[in-house]
């Protein structure tokens, strides 16, 4: 029988994945990587928050919390 891994092993496994996702911006004036937007605005569309000022919000609000887990700088 396997258990499921924690809430926070989950996040963590999930900002892995998103990390193997290529960033379609150039690298000029790019100051976060596409995993980190792709995840924030992925949670914060399964926190219900639906638009992109909401979701800047959401995430400045949450972001203690989302930095551990996610590793955000």
């Amino acid at each position: 029988m396997s258990t499921s891994p924690s809430v926070p092993d989950a996040l963590a496994l999930f900002a892995q994945c998103l990390k193997t996702v290529p960033g379609p911006r150039s690298k000029q004036g790019t100051s976060h990587p596409c995993s980190t937007l792709l995840a924030v605005v992925l949670l914060g569309l399964l926190a219900k928050v639906s638009t992109p000022a909401a979701i800047a919000r959401w995430t400045k609000r949450h972001f203690s919390k989302l930095s551990k887990v996610l590793r955000l700088a």
